[in-house]
């Protein structure tokens, strides 16, 4: 999913409905927005591994409200949390050369 323009929306259907999923790579500024929140992920869901590469300027452009995303998203990390043992781990794209 690295080079295309899927929202958060599409990223918590495909983490809900795909639990034995091992890898997901999301757009750079998809990954940057979740990055704002690793530590609440980290802390809140072991079975997903959010590997930031953002610098502290980078912002979730696309979000009008980052703690709404914020908390939805965690929601659906909560229950994957409850129903799969399977590690996630969430890159971003590579920079294209």
């Amino acid at each position: 999913m690295g080079a295309t323009q899927v929202s958060l929306g599409p990223v918590q259907n495909i983490l809900m409905m795909t639990l034995e999923l091992e890898k997901l790579i999301l757009p750079r500024h998809l990954t940057c927005c979740l990055c704002q929140f690793k530590n609440k992920i980290d802390s809140v869901c072991k079975v997903v591994k959010l590997h930031c590469e953002c610098t502290s300027s980078t912002h979730c452009e696309e979000e009008e409200s980052i703690s709404t995303t914020k908390r939805e998203f965690m929601k659906v990390l909560q229950t994957r949390k409850k129903n799969t043992s399977t590690e996630l781990t969430i890159e971003p794209e590579e920079a294209s050369a």
